[in-house]
């Protein structure tokens, strides 16, 4: 069988001295694998809530198409699998994204705007006996990647499909204050 090392690599900018950017890799250290692929997806959620009774609170979720902005799936049955680009400072991008939305909260009359980040991954391929294989992971920058059962991992990416799709430079701290506001307006009623 295969053995799957699925991380998230924090890449270090020489300019900035920070890890501007996240890259997902896949390596395999098991047995070979034929006709593998790879889906990715990443997931944005922002959770808020009003300082003021009635406490209302609200999430928001988009599925960001381009914070893995290219992968690359290599034809080798061993070794390094997958390697995504990281450009566009991804992770410094959501880590401004949620600092201004936490510093947007007391404007907007918030107790709290958190945003939270998670990847997952659907892996698919034949193995040695030439059987296809599906297998679910979420994965998390530092910790890795946490096996999902297959009904848990079907789920996942079927309510991901389902999410407004956005790109990264799209996401700005007033196109979501103005979607959180509206959402808190008419919750409760």
């Amino acid at each position: 069988m295969p053995l799957f090392d699925i991380k998230i690599i924090q890449l270090l900018d020489e300019a900035t001295r920070k890890a501007d950017n996240n890259a997902l890799i896949i390596d395999n250290s098991g047995g070979p694998v034929r006709e593998f692929d790879a889906k990715i997806i990443f997931i944005v959620q922002i959770n808020s809530a009003t300082k003021s009774a009635p406490i209302k609170q609200t999430k928001i979720a988009f599925r960001i198409i381009d914070y893995y902005a290219a992968k690359a799936v290599s034809a080798l049955s061993k070794g390094r699998l997958v390697t995504t680009a990281a450009i566009n400072n991804n992770n410094a991008k959501m880590f401004e994204l949620s600092k201004s939305l936490q510093a947007a909260s007391d404007q907007h009359g918030w107790s709290y705007a958190n945003l939270g980040e998670q990847t997952f991954v659907h892996l698919s391929y034949k193995d040695i006996l030439n059987r296809w294989r599906s297998e679910y992971y979420s994965v998390a920058p530092v910790s890795g990647s946490a096996a999902l059962s297959e009904a848990e991992g079907e789920s996942t990416f079927r309510l991901a499909d389902k999410l407004p799709r956005m790109y990264l430079s799209q996401m700005t701290v007033d196109m979501i204050t103005a979607l959180i506001d509206k959402k808190l307006d008419t919750a409760g009623r």
